[in-house]
């Protein structure tokens, strides 16, 4: 999926928050990608809005919070560039886990 979005040259989006709309969010990857491109423009700050979210049947496709046992989802830390686990049931509980995602290249820089 990396090369498939791209943003008009005449287009500034530096130091701007974003809002990106998608109909339905499956693994993440048309959001990530088109905010990694995004940020490596100079974005301040992006927000997902989704509409439905596939669901899975088996439990072991969700990733569980073994400090609350809520789900985790992915989050994107802006300061490092890294993609990481966190609790849905933040800010009540802040546990977080670093992932590695080698299927995608996640680039970030100010």
């Amino acid at each position: 999926m990396l090369g498939c979005f791209g943003i008009k040259k005449d287009i500034d989006v530096r130091n701007k928050n974003i809002l990106l709309v998608d109909d339905i969010i499956t693994d993440g990857a048309t959001l990530t990608v088109i905010s990694d491109e995004l940020f490596k423009l100079g974005v301040k700050s992006i927000v997902w809005l989704t509409f439905a979210k596939t669901h899975h049947i088996l439990s072991e496709d969700f990733y569980i919070c073994e400090k609350c046992k809520n789900y985790l989802s992915f989050r994107f830390n802006t300061k490092d560039g890294n993609w990481f686990l966190g609790c849905t049931n933040y800010p009540t509980c802040t546990q977080t886990y670093n992932v590695f995602l080698p299927d995608y290249k996640y680039v970030y820089s100010k």
